[in-house]
């Protein structure tokens, strides 16, 4: 059983062409998870002239019923104005429920 669960929006990334000879990346909602949002690690590092922080998370979820609503490493969570890039996903050994590993970021 989850405790605090959180209400994640599913995105799916979606390529148009730029007209350039390039592609932009639109994220369109694809489901409503509920799941629990715990933090693993964080770091920080310079990319450029900038810091940026780098942030992962284990987030459990229920599982869903269907193939469909099952998360993949293409994917992305949304919670609120926090996004979350989906790295991995393992079954958990209950089977009812699957945990996620996100890393979280303006460039996820």
């Amino acid at each position: 059983m989850l405790k605090r669960a959180a209400r994640l929006i599913l995105e799916s990334a979606t390529p148009t062409p730029d007209g350039g000879g390039g592609e932009t990346v639109t994220w369109t909602q694809t489901g409503v998870l509920w799941g629990e949002v715990e933090p693993r690690s964080g770091s920080e590092a310079t990319q450029g002239h900038r810091p940026t922080a780098r942030v992962t998370h284990r987030i459990r979820l229920r599982r869903e019923p269907g193939a469909g609503r099952r998360p993949s490493e293409d994917q992305r969570l949304r919670l609120g104005e926090r996004i979350f890039a989906i790295r991995g996903v393992a079954d958990a050994p209950d089977g009812a429920t699957l945990t996620l590993w996100v890393e979280e970021g303006p460039l996820s």
